[in-house]
């Protein structure tokens, strides 16, 4: 009931700064993502992604960030297919809008990357995890949290490959790397510590 509310007054009250709704929009799209309430989530990311294209044109470096964002609601809402096509078109705009990489890039591949492992395709979803993984050790400052969970993605789609060994590999060096970046509270770090137990249980 508050994100409603905040989402109604976004509307009316910046009706004259559009890029600023724009900004707050997809912010509270993201935070109904997290609640899992995902029709709303979708509706606004869509609406802050058509006010930035409108605005600052496709090939901007803000209608990236929203294109993604609205490609990550599709995924999680297992809207597959629609997903894989919009991270596909943000790999695209990437390509444009920074020419020699950067973070939101990357963020758009691994985000292909995680479509592909739960639609039918995990090995080239494991294509694109290793280079990623490889793009992000290469970029300047803090990724961390990104590396974090491009090894969980890489480890889920070998899991998925039945590379059992490889994929408790991959999950370890995410355990360790998300307990020293996430802290051992997080909930990504439980995840993994149960796919481990889960991988130790099938390996007998």
């Amino acid at each position: 009931e508050l994100l409603d509310r905040g989402a109604g007054k976004i509307r009316t009250e910046l009706r004259g700064e559009p890029l600023v709704r724009a900004e707050l929009l997809n912010t509270m799209g993201m935070a109904y993502s997290g609640l899992g309430l995902y029709e709303p989530a979708l509706a606004l990311t869509a609406e802050a992604l058509a006010e930035r294209t409108q605005r600052l044109g496709r090939y901007h470096e803000s209608t990236l960030r929203s294109q993604i964002a609205h490609a990550r609601v599709l995924y999680q809402s297992a809207e597959y297919e629609r997903s894989a096509a919009a991270f596909r078109e943000a790999i695209e705009m990437g390509g444009r809008v920074h020419p020699d990489g950067s973070l939101d890039n990357v963020r758009a591949s691994l985000g292909l990357a995680d479509v592909l492992t739960f639609d039918g395709d995990p090995a080239e979803a494991e294509r694109l995890y290793r280079a990623g993984l490889r793009s992000l050790e290469a970029l300047p400052g803090d990724t961390g949290r990104d590396r974090v969970f491009a090894l969980s993605g890489l480890a889920t789609s070998l899991y998925f490959q039945s590379r059992l060994d490889e994929a408790a590999r991959s999950f370890g060096q995410a355990l360790e790397l998300g307990t020293e970046v996430l802290g051992e509270d997080h909930p990504k770090v439980a995840e993994t510590v149960n796919n481990l137990g889960s991988i130790a249980y099938q390996s007998g």
